[in-house]
């Protein structure tokens, strides 16, 4: 009646792009470059002009050389005389007077402002830990006021937080106070992007649900694929930190464009918000003819259920035996994908390309992997769609082992096509658990999914150190993971062709086989018209 896709959920998507993709990415992948540690060696005593040595000189005479370059925290015992230098190779001491960083890729990082080397490197793995850390937190939080006060709320908050935490990490003055604010900025990720999403699903109809994750995660990936461009242009941590945080600020003036999720609303009861949220949408799409329709229905929707969940918990997500089947799946295939996602982004450092470049192709790879799934869930459903992406993904990243001792390059474009299709996975699954949720708890279910998996991956900063031992081991192990997720995923019941169900109570029988088809619901059928075409 509403109109399920026209002028009004173009306009609302663009803006809800702004949070969900922009935001989303670039606040929670910015850490890559601000705490990125150039090379870096022992700095002299003295200015190098007046030893009438350069640089290389300098190196070559006091710098330990081994097979893996000159050495980044030992020097030779030396003295200085004036302009003459004696070195001492056969005793190494620990740097006295700081470092020099190359500054061909980085002019600043947080690293080198503070001299986070050496005995202090450890800060900079453990920063981006914390910030998961946060991320862990920040699910659950996010996800129970998006059920339990709304969308709109959550999203806005969500945005603020960002906004202002990034402002006030560009400005910290020691790596305490830096790391303390990034572990409360982490609160916001995923979860914009999460909330972004469910509640553009929820302003669609049926049919347009699979090109609105198309859209999203694609528009995710061009983000990620601009984040490495400004980097490459913006390089120094605490402008960069500036710049990822004013597009949040900027949508924050669209306060007064954004309406609640009108699904949202009718799981409350709040009628005669709904029929108003409902009502605008009409006239924006120029369906003004069906809004005496529309009230009727919803009076009708309102009349006919009166035991709405109230106050959703993460308890609620295992209330019922399919619920609760379809909770522990999808938290798991979360968990793969997101361990595995991580892994391959992350493992990037070690290809030995330039950062920015290898970033910004990274999210390139992004946008035709989800593409690919607006025809392919459309074609062969969500639940073979996600079974074959991961078990694709998993298949191709276990070759990786086979070519260790072949060129780099044939290892780095099997790893981007692994990652091509767990990123295809991923954006499935956004789908997928958007319509296998009901609306009193879909940001609950979703937002726990996120959490569980963003505690496995709160330890991922540490790959790069593991890799620098055995670079196929956590491959090996990534893609058994994702061929295990892929297999449990058959499990998960079909959601093509079904409704966004309201409660729990409609979950249920909506999923529930009965003569080989779904048990249909007409309450679902009546909500469902309400933005659907006339």
């Amino acid at each position: 009646m509403a109109g399920q896709w026209s002028y009004y959920q173009w306009t609302l998507l663009s803006l809800l792009a702004i949070p969900g993709c922009l935001t989303g990415s670039w606040i929670g992948f910015s850490q890559v470059f601000v705490v990125a540690s150039p090379s870096h060696w022992c700095h002299p005593p003295i200015n190098l002009t007046d030893l009438h040595l350069t640089e290389l000189q300098w190196k070559n005479m006091a710098i330990p050389l081994s097979d893996a370059g000159f050495s980044s925290c030992k020097q030779y015992e030396y003295e200085v005389s004036e302009t003459i230098v004696t070195i001492n190779r056969s005793t190494e001491l620990e740097c006295s007077h700081g470092w020099t960083y190359d500054r061909s890729l980085y002019d600043e990082t947080l690293v080198t402002e503070m001299g986070l080397v050496c005995g202090l490197d450890f800060w900079a793995p453990l920063s981006m830990i914390i910030f998961n850390s946060g991320s862990v937190v920040g699910s659950l939080l996010f996800g129970h006021i998006a059920d339990r006060y709304g969308r709109k709320k959550a999203l806005f908050l969500c945005v603020a937080m960002s906004s202002l935490l990034g402002f006030a990490s560009s400005a910290a003055t020691g790596v305490k106070t830096f790391t303390a604010l990034r572990f409360f900025a982490g609160f916001t990720f995923p979860s914009t992007y999460t909330i972004a999403v469910i509640l553009a699903f929820e302003f669609v109809g049926d049919d347009y649900r699979i090109r609105t994750n198309t859209l999203f995660g694609s528009l995710y990936g061009a983000s990620m694929c601009a984040l490495g461009i400004v980097a490459n242009y913006v390089r120094n941590w605490r402008l960069l930190l500036v710049t990822c945080s004013m597009p949040g600020t900027l949508f924050l003036f669209c306060w007064w464009f954004i309406p609640e999720s009108p699904r949202w609303l009718i799981s409350k009861r709040q009628y005669v918000q709904a029929t108003d949220t409902l009502a605008g949408v009409a006239i924006r799409n120029r369906n003004s003819e069906n809004i005496e329709r529309i009230k009727e229905t919803c009076r009708e929707s309102f009349m006919q259920d009166d035991k709405s969940e109230q106050k959703p918990t993460v308890l609620d997500l295992f209330k019922t035996p399919i619920l609760r089947k379809i909770t522990l799946l999808i938290t798991f295939v979360w968990l793969v994908n997101s361990t595995v996602y991580n892994g391959l982004l992350y493992n990037v450092p070690n290809m030995k390309l330039n950062d920015y470049i290898n970033f910004a192709l990274s999210g390139a790879v992004e946008v035709p992997a989800a593409l690919i799934t607006w025809p392919l869930m459309n074609k062969i459903g969500r639940r073979w769609s996600l079974v074959l992406s991961m078990g694709f993904g998993g298949l191709t990243t276990l070759l990786v082992p086979a070519l260790a001792n072949v060129h780099k390059w044939a290892i780095g474009i099997l790893a981007t096509i692994g990652k091509f299709a767990i990123t295809a996975s991923y954006d499935i699954l956004y789908a997928y658990a958007n319509e296998l949720y009901p609306t009193t708890v879909r940001a609950i279910g979703i937002t726990t999914g996120s959490l569980i998996a963003m505690i496995c991956v709160m330890l991922e900063p540490y790959v790069l150190y593991a890799t620098s031992h055995s670079r196929t081991l956590p491959l090996i192990i990534m893609g058994i993971l994702s061929s295990i997720a892929a297999l449990l995923a058959l499990l998960l019941p079909e959601t093509k062709g079904c409704h966004l169900p309201q409660t729990i109570e409609q979950m249920e029988k909506l999923q529930k086989p009965r003569k080989g088809r779904r048990v249909k619901d007409s309450q679902v059928d009546q909500l469902e018209s309400l933005v659907a075409p006339s």
